[in-house]
């Protein structure tokens, strides 16, 4: 399997390919944004993609299965039915729509929505969407499966699972556990993905270090508390271009909606240097305040 990917800097074993050129950056920008524009609200139709229906059930149930590990992982009794997962009095349902399906050279493509339903009222800031490249349909069904698993689904399915009442984290021996992370800023708990660079980066350690990643997680919080909430929970796609230490673009989303004003708070943090230029992705989950 030929997949290529982001190089997750944190919080994942998977062995992921890395290029480095300019080239490369901006091809995968243009991919990115076709995933992105999955949550936004006027969207093209897609009923004439092969095989888009049996693709998108194969995704939801796999992604079910994904929320339902992270659950167990905070010690809740977990039944799975298919797209749904029945824990701790709730029925939360995983949907995907697959929005692109193409092959251009020798790569396949699938971009895909993924939306989280909890006792069958959708959850807006939960909606993401995941992007799989590789050499075959069926491997970039897995590659899509595989990315949102650990970018969206593991964050989400931590700050649900910690609104069920789950213990405070994952055993040490759970091999999931590097996938649990979690930050408290100014009162607000945050789980995240692992950061995602894709080109150069002159020190790739320190744009995932934790100093960094409060850093943003900062921005993130502040940009929130000025932003009207959509559901009790709220998140953040962070999706910017890096050249030299200054942002020169990006798109950036709170709660699944474009934020000039998330974007236009990153242009003001010292980034670490690029060499020329990467790219920096990152997803945030904000569970509810109480009190």
């Amino acid at each position: 399997m030929a997949r290529e990917s982001y190089v997750a800097t944190r919080g994942t074993s998977t062995a992921v390919r890395k290029r480095c050129s300019s080239v490369a950056v901006k091809r995968i920008w243009a991919v990115l944004l076709l995933a992105l524009c999955s949550c936004s609200k006027h969207r093209s139709g897609v009923s004439g993609l092969a095989g888009a229906d049996a693709d998108a059930a194969w995704l939801a149930t796999t992604g079910a299965s994904s929320l339902a590990r992270t659950f167990r992982a905070l010690g809740l009794d977990v039944t799975e039915r298919g797209q749904a997962v029945l824990v701790a009095g709730k029925r939360v349902n995983v949907t995907a729509r697959i929005d692109d399906k193409v092959k251009r050279d020798d790569r396949n493509f699938l971009a895909a929505e993924f939306g989280i339903l909890v006792d069958g009222k959708r959850i807006p800031a939960l909606t993401t969407g995941a992007i799989g490249v590789d050499d075959t349909p069926e491997h970039a069904r897995h590659t899509t499966a595989t990315e949102w698993a650990s970018e969206y689904g593991a964050p989400i399915g931590f700050a649900l699972a910690t609104q069920f009442g789950g213990r405070a984290h994952p055993s040490a021996t759970d091999s999931i556990a590097p996938l649990y992370l979690r930050l408290d800023v100014d009162g607000q708990v945050l789980f995240h993905g692992p950061p995602g660079l894709r080109g150069n980066a002159k020190s790739p350690g320190e744009a995932s270090s934790d100093a960094f990643i409060r850093t943003i997680a900062t921005s993130v919080v502040s940009v929130l508390r000025t932003t009207p909430a959509v559901s009790e929970y709220r998140s953040a796609t962070v999706l910017v271009v890096v050249a030299g230490t200054a942002v020169t673009g990006g798109e950036c989303r709170i709660d699944g909606a474009v934020s000039p004003e998330l974007l236009r708070a990153f242009s003001k943090v010292g980034w670490p240097e690029g060499s020329p230029s990467y790219m920096f992705k990152m997803f945030f989950v904000g569970v509810p305040r109480h009190g």
